[in-house]
């Protein structure tokens, strides 16, 4: 469900949520309050977002960020990226300078994610999902957004740091299902 901004309302520290006239009519309830982010102004939300994932509701608020005038880069200060297996990220830049981002982590929480998961698909039907496997699917992926913010946070103040102005990712299609020798 997406609200726009004219649909909400402040009340005190909470955001009021209209639920419209059908719900109200079936279960007598015109609205519902979340608390109000403690990041954010009221003012500068746009829209709010309630999006239903693993049996869980996450709210997303959509607002203008006041943009932040970046330090000078220098367009022919180049960083290239190539995604590997045994090294996640491995950076090299025409300044001479480079970085490597280990996967060691990610990929141990991948193994055990997927390990579990066969454990507690053992013995049951192709499409069986309970309460348990939803937590685990929701645990392991705010892990691998985590992880991956945390790369993209490095490698970014790894270019602010040596004013590096273009990025090059490498890609190689498939390179993950194949074996190299």
């Amino acid at each position: 469900m997406t609200y726009a901004k004219q649909g909400l309302k402040l009340i005190d520290d909470n955001i009021r949520i209209p639920l419209g006239k059908t719900v109200k009519r079936w279960f007598k309830l015109e609205s519902f309050l979340i608390p109000m982010p403690s990041n954010l102004q009221f003012s500068d939300i746009k829209e709010l977002r309630i999006l239903p994932r693993n049996r869980c509701f996450y709210l997303e608020f959509v607002y203008k960020k006041k943009i932040v005038v970046p330090e000078e880069l220098n367009p022919k200060n180049v960083l290239g990226i190539d995604p590997g297996i045994n090294n996640w990220l491995s950076c090299v830049s025409n300044l001479g300078t480079s970085l490597i981002i280990d996967e060691r982590k990610v990929k141990s929480l991948n193994q055990w994610y997927n390990k579990r998961v066969s454990i507690l698909k053992e013995g049951k039907a192709q499409g069986y999902w309970d309460e348990q496997l939803a937590q685990i699917t929701e645990k392991r992926n705010r892990q691998m957004r985590d992880a991956v913010n945390k790369a993209a946070k490095i490698v970014i103040n790894h270019c602010l740091k040596h004013q590096i102005g273009t990025v090059v990712f490498g890609w190689n299609q498939g390179q993950r299902q194949e074996f190299i020798n």
